[in-house]
């Protein structure tokens, strides 16, 4: 997905569901379907700036019956309501809003906080991301879109991940985001 191989994701992706839906792991299938919905919603994206309709629809479509999937899934461990769970969902909703073209900041940030409280950096630096993403193109959420970038970058910088750190870099320069400077040792 990170290099836009969205083809090879798709075959990948399919292969790591049909495992899981054999071994009935619910956690595992939850973070395959989470990717898949994400690359749907990449899809769409890209269909959309091509002006692609039946791209578009077919892309919104898949994520609909993913994300019927994702609840589906969800629902059979929701009795014991464990956190990668409830982050896994929220990412699910909001990738589903950004397939249909809503950018709904505050379905990333709390997609991000779940992933937090999850102890999950990956998906929260990713979620933070999209939530700066959202808020950049908000005519009044600078604010909150250099918030959500200064939380991406804190993560990004603590796990090492140069290429993530310029990438959020590139878009607070696209999206002119005043962002604090970060220390890779400061904790998130």
């Amino acid at each position: 997905l990170w290099r836009d191989r969205l083809d090879d994701a798709r075959l990948a992706l399919d292969e790591g569901l049909s495992v899981s839906r054999i071994r009935d792991a619910p956690g595992p299938t939850l973070e395959l379907l989470s990717l898949a919905i994400r690359l749907e919603a990449d899809r769409a994206v890209l269909a959309r700036l091509r002006r692609n309709t039946a791209e578009y629809a077919d892309a919104v479509s898949a994520a609909d019956a993913i994300t019927a999937q994702a609840r589906s899934v969800g629902a059979g461990v929701m009795s014991r309501r464990p956190p990668s769970t409830l982050a896994l969902l929220a990412v699910v909703d909001a990738e589903r809003m950004r397939a249909s073209g809503v950018a709904d900041g505050a379905a990333w940030v709390a997609a991000a906080d779940a992933f937090e409280r999850a102890g999950c950096p990956w998906p929260a630096c990713y979620s933070n991301w999209q939530a700066a993403e959202c808020f950049a193109t908000d005519r009044g959420g600078r604010r909150a879109a250099s918030s959500a970038i200064a939380r991406s970058l804190e993560i990004a910088a603590r796990l090492g991940a140069a290429p993530l750190e310029e990438r959020l870099r590139s878009l607070a320069r696209r999206a002119r985001l005043e962002v604090t400077e970060v220390d890779a040792g400061e904790q998130v």
